[in-house]
């Protein structure tokens, strides 16, 4: 287990070490208790989210799949 406040400020890369962002917040779902998604930098009034599912590992950094990643596991 983790602590969110161990994650909150850690950054984000994707698999093909590109630095994605810098993680502000997480994002919980209340009805199932769970975590869904952290939230990246705002742009204007949006935040910007990474869902969790796309995270691969969490260590130093986040490490998350890329797109080309993702649509592979479908």
């Amino acid at each position: 287990m983790i602590r969110g406040s161990k994650i909150i400020g850690m950054e984000i890369y994707n698999d093909k070490a590109r630095r994605v962002g810098e993680v502000k917040d997480l994002v919980l779902d209340e009805k199932r208790g769970v975590l869904t998604g952290f939230t990246l930098e705002s742009r204007g009034p949006v935040a910007l989210c990474v869902p969790f599912e796309t995270v691969k590992a969490i260590g130093d950094i986040v490490l998350v799949a890329t797109k080309e990643q993702q649509q592979g596991r479908a």
